[in-house]
């Protein structure tokens, strides 16, 4: 690899962390990574906002859950009653067996792996429609709520049919 690409590569936040030893890389590629993230996250509410929905990034604590569930990406919902739960996952482009197995073991809704983690916030949404009523205007009805992993790119968990959520809501940002 060039230096050229390494650092390119270091600025987009796209090497994976173990490959940085001193703190002083591992913080910075953690900065550029949550920066390019945080991008993404408003990209895909933009998306849905062009598409008739509201949508902002929430605390779980905001809700009443434990700060524990971390936070939900994007929570989306129109004046119809729909609710949506989005996940986003900037994710690195996966270029060898190796790196699909690790995007994939990361994603197996097992454990504290990503997408337990989403689950688990979709799950306690789910149990407590009127947590939203401040943040929408309404209570939702639980039946009118839905969750998805929205990607930057085709990820492997697509084409996997042993996850505890649909394959047909995880998938890339479809723009245009």
């Amino acid at each position: 690899m060039g230096l050229g690409y390494l650092l390119e590569q270091a600025e987009r936040g796209q090497l994976s962390d173990t490959f940085f030893v001193s703190q002083e890389m591992k913080s910075y590629w953690g900065a550029a990574k949550n920066k390019r993230g945080h991008a993404f996250e408003e990209t895909v509410a933009d998306l849905l906002r062009k598409d008739g929905w509201q949508a902002r990034k929430v605390l779980m604590r905001e809700l009443g859950a434990s700060s524990n569930l971390g936070d939900i990406d994007v929570l989306a919902w129109k004046p119809t009653g729909e609710v949506l739960i989005v996940e986003c996952k900037r994710l690195m482009f996966a270029r060898t067996v190796a790196e699909i197995a690790e995007v994939c073991r990361r994603f197996r809704g097992e454990a504290v792996d990503d997408l337990a983690k989403h689950m688990r916030r979709a799950a306690w949404v789910r149990a407590n429609p009127s947590s939203l009523e401040r943040i929408v205007g309404f209570r939702p009805d639980r039946d009118r709520i839905d969750d998805r992993v929205v990607t930057n790119t085709h990820v492997p968990m697509m084409y996997l049919t042993s996850l505890p959520i649909r394959a047909d809501k995880i998938g890339p940002l479809k723009q245009g």
